[in-house]
């Protein structure tokens, strides 16, 4: 197997590491060569002998500021990984879905940039993974989602098949499709605590690389640390790229093949939120500093048993993280003091789930219709939009005039938040800015909670200490269902916040404030596979899979 060529031989010597794995007689012999490449990225080269094997795994810190998911859309489809992957800035990149080579269009679900591809609709079979815009990684069954709509939290999605490996777990599957002969492959994986997204590209078709069969594939998966792994095109198109070196593996074709899709990751703002102490921290909470603008609002929440935090050892409050709707529920439910009275009738929220009564006890108020069709879009982050609309509703609130202090609000959504303004309870994100549609925080959620029913027994409106914008003294809002004021929020719900709360179960706190006994669960994962995806984010699903090779058109 190469060495990375594009660093000097000073520059391995620090951080590439060599193992040699195996005995005469025994298991293969091994060779592995990791570089560091930035930030959260890492790069796994690998050579083996009997069978002859050359592997490329890139390891992605998805909780690393500085790397987010990114898939190809419609427009950009039909280029060379490396082309596609230079043009939008990436990182590292891998080749993507099975594809036709009659139009490029993926088989199966793709989205790129939060855009759902016109012809998703006609490929419902297979898998795929989704990331969302903060706070969830997931390995789903396509075939279950509701097209051509596709899923709320979806920000980019790559279609593959099948699902190699589920928690932990190689999945046993026929023989079709060249499924049980040696090729080139590609994959991606996620590990077991969510944060790191695995790349592999396995070359094949070659004297030095004997390809691998769908099994040893998924056994590969396991071994380099994936608890969830999905099957992308393999064959000729098996490509991954870095900015640091090119195309790091060899294509069997000797050059990159023109492909349908991919999947990258480019610079941006983290993909979760990782729960973590901070050095001078003061008061109850580990993860808020000296000085921190949230500490009286966190402490009142947790005083009166609106909240115990997003971790209990050591105790934390997760102040960046977002709550998903369900969540922020249940804060609301506990704040407000509204009785429950049964389980919601929405049909995405099973009566089992912790979250049910809090958000029963919403409607049964009167405070929330869901989010259109009979559901509540539980595990959608909430906007400060619809946080703040839930909240105004809560405390009784009567339209006010509006004064036009807020230049980014319609004129439906305007009234009730200056109501909130002439409460004391928010003051927008900026100045004359309300940020509607950005997401509301752990820590904002907490400054308008306490303000609204004064949890901590202070006059928001007293003199003293009435503080600035949101993003400063903790002042955050949101709304619920981006509705009307009438509270007919269905329909509305779509337009306000559209697409922009991509994740689901977001922030630290996952399902946390939804435990039956009140106290919030530690960070666990958003969802990847089954419950897997960034560290501090709530779990997803994973349906069966429905597999139908007639449907499939694949060039190997």
């Amino acid at each position: 197997m190469r060495l990375p060529s594009r660093l000097p031989p000073a520059a391995l010597a620090p951080c590439g590491l060599l193992f040699v794995i195996g005995a005469l007689g025994a298991a293969p012999a091994v060779a592995d060569t990791e570089t560091t490449l930035g930030p959260g990225l890492r790069l796994l080269e690998r050579s083996t002998t009997s069978p002859d094997q050359q592997i490329v795994a890139a390891y992605v810190d998805l909780c690393e500021a500085g790397l987010v998911a990114r898939a190809t859309t419609y427009a950009e489809r039909r280029q060379t990984t490396s082309a596609w992957a230079s043009d939008v800035g990436a990182a590292v990149a891998i080749n993507g879905a099975f594809f036709s080579y009659t139009d490029y269009d993926t088989i199966g679900v793709s989205v790129g940039a939060g855009e759902l591809w016109p012809t998703a609709a006609d490929w419902v079979h297979g898998s795929a993974i989704g990331f969302a815009s903060r706070g969830r990684t997931e390995i789903f069954d396509a075939a279950t989602t509701l097209l051509p709509a596709g899923e709320d939290w979806w920000r980019e999605v790559v279609p593959g098949d099948p699902v190699l490996v589920q928690d932990g777990v190689i999945l046993s599957e026929a023989c079709y499709s060249h499924m049980c002969e040696r090729h080139p492959r590609s994959a991606v994986g996620l590990s077991a605590d969510g944060r790191t997204a695995i790349l592999v590209a396995v070359d094949g078709r070659s004297a030095s690389a004997d390809g691998m069969t769908r099994a040893e594939l998924a056994a590969l998966m396991v071994d380099l640390g994936a608890h969830d792994a999905l099957n992308l095109d393999g064959g000729g198109s098996t490509t991954l790229w870095t900015a640091a070196g090119g195309v790091e593996n060899r294509p069997s074709d000797g050059s990159e093949r023109v492909v349908a899709s991919h999947l990258a990751f480019v610079p941006g703002d983290p993909q979760c939120c990782t729960p973590a102490a901070v050095a001078g921290s003061e008061g109850l909470f580990g993860d808020l500093p000296a000085g921190h603008w949230a500490i009286p609002h966190a402490e009142a929440l947790y005083n009166t048993g609106v909240t115990a935090g997003c971790s209990s050892d050591p105790l934390l409050f997760c102040p960046d993280c977002v709550p998903d709707r369900a969540t922020f529920a249940v804060l609301l439910q506990r704040a407000a003091g509204l009785p429950s009275t049964g389980a919601a009738t929405f049909t995405d929220l099973a009566p089992s789930d912790p979250r049910a009564g809090s958000v029963a006890a919403l409607a049964d108020a009167g405070l929330t219709t869901g989010c259109g069709g009979g559901l509540f879009c539980p595990d959608r982050l909430i906007t400060r939009y619809e946080g703040a609309m839930l909240l105004a509703r809560a405390m009784g609130l009567s339209p006010a005039a509006a004064t036009g202090r807020f230049t980014d609000l319609s004129a439906e959504q305007a009234p009730l938040i200056e109501a909130l303004a002439d409460a004391c309870v928010t003051s927008g994100c900026a100045a004359d800015q309300f940020c509607p549609d950005q997401e509301l925080s752990r820590a904002e959620a907490a400054a308008l909670l306490n303000r609204a029913f004064r949890l901590d027994g202070e006059d928001p409106c007293a003199p003293p200490d009435t503080g600035g914008a949101d993003g400063e003294d903790g002042v955050s809002d949101g709304g619920d269902e981006g509705g009307a004021d009438d509270g007919a929020d269905g329909g509305a719900d779509g337009g306000v916040d559209g697409g922009a709360d991509g994740g689901a179960d977001g922030g630290a706190d996952g399902a946390a404030d939804g435990s039956p006994t009140g106290a919030d669960t530690a960070a666990g994962a958003p969802g990847a596979g089954v419950k897997l995806g960034p560290a501090g984010c709530a779990a997803g699903g994973l349906g069966l899979l429905a597999l139908l090779p007639a449907l499939r058109r694949r060039r190997r």
